[in-house]
């Protein structure tokens, strides 16, 4: 009996539609408090998924301006 694979679905944080994670870019805060985007979905750090529609990337963009990228 075959299994079907299960997409992994993630959230964007911009325009809040439940997307397939390859669809998406990771935006990471390193304990070292860098803000990198992670191609590969794997790094160690605070993550976040954005998609590549402009709506959903002024408010994350927004947010890391205002703060600073420290928060």
């Amino acid at each position: 009996m075959a299994t079907k694979n299960k997409t992994p679905l993630r959230q964007c944080t911009g325009c809040r539609e439940m997307k397939s994670k390859k669809e998406m870019i990771r935006v990471l805060k390193t304990p070292e408090n860098e803000i990198v985007l992670d191609a590969t979905g794997r790094k160690n750090g605070r993550g976040a998924y954005v998609c590549l529609s402009q709506s959903s990337q002024k408010p994350w963009a927004r947010a890391l301006i205002e703060d600073g990228g420290t928060g």
